[in-house]
């Protein structure tokens, strides 16, 4: 064997040796990213909860996850902020960077995952339900984005959206002729609706909201399958189904809040 030979022979079980010592390397890189990675899931998704919580007790309470479709949205932001984080971390983890890399590393990964959060977070607080308004022989879901925000101002303080508050039932006041007029004007170049203008708002007014309503009859009428539902509900309240009343609500599903003999909404019910 000349020396030709055996250099090359060397050569490639040097190649070889490095090609499995690299293979170990990788793996042993990809267990502990997925460690990290995963122990970055598990934190995220208790952070995920915590937040979840807050925002179907306060901005998305019964009935409005399903009358505003909180949860689809709120699901979705939850969801990408969930692979975001974790998905970064198994990528960019190696234990053998240096500790002040892996350090910066990291810190990037959580700022983008919080920036994401935050934007997320910014995005269902903006179509929370803040109203909800009876108008006429109707009630309509007002969200943040929606509203006449300039309004506000106007407002009592009991009548303003709080925060850390949920959706606030009014009820539409009578229009003058002009502001019907007004109104009118606007609605036809693309503004906002009268349901959707602060500055009409009063108390929720239970007289007027039971004189719109409708009779549990009329609606065992139209959908005789519900009689057995709605005759329990009026059980409930020691009333007939001629005595309680209904109100159409517009929402992103089809629905109707049941009214007692006093004007309160006691149940929701979605057809």
């Amino acid at each position: 064997m000349n020396f030709n030979s055996t250099f090359l022979m060397l050569y490639f079980e040097s190649k070889h040796l490095k090609y499995f010592y690299d293979m170990k390397l990788n793996t042993l890189r990809f267990k502990l990213a997925a460690k990290a990675s995963s122990i970055h899931f598990g934190l995220s998704a208790v952070v995920a909860a915590c937040i979840a919580f807050f925002v179907f007790s306060l901005w998305f309470p019964y009935p409005y996850r399903e009358l505003a479709g909180g949860t689809e949205l709120f699901m979705l932001v939850i969801a990408v902020d969930l692979v975001c984080g974790p998905l970064l971390t198994l990528v960019l983890y190696s234990p053998t960077k240096p500790k002040r890399e892996m350090l910066t590393d990291m810190s990037l990964v959580v700022f983008i995952q919080i920036l994401a959060l935050c934007y997320g977070l910014w995005t269902v607080w903006l179509v929370r339900p803040i109203y909800l308004v009876q108008e006429a022989d109707r009630l309509t879901i007002i969200s943040r984005a929606s509203i006449a925000i300039n309004e506000l101002d106007s407002l009592a303080a009991e009548l303003k959206p709080r925060f850390f508050g949920g959706s606030i039932q009014v009820s539409l006041r009578d229009l003058t002729m002009a502001e019907r007029e007004k109104l009118i004007a606007e609605i036809k170049a693309g503004g906002h609706d009268a349901s959707e203008h602060p500055m009409l708002y009063v108390q929720y007014d239970e007289i007027a909201a039971y004189k719109n309503s409708r009779s549990l009859n009329d609606l065992i009428k139209i959908r005789p399958e519900l009689k057995n539902q709605l005759e329990n509900i009026g059980q409930k309240q020691n009333s007939s189904t001629a005595e309680l009343r209904y109100l159409y609500i517009i929402g992103r599903i089809y629905a109707i809040a049941i009214l007692n003999t006093k004007g309160v909404v006691i149940e929701y019910l979605f057809l």
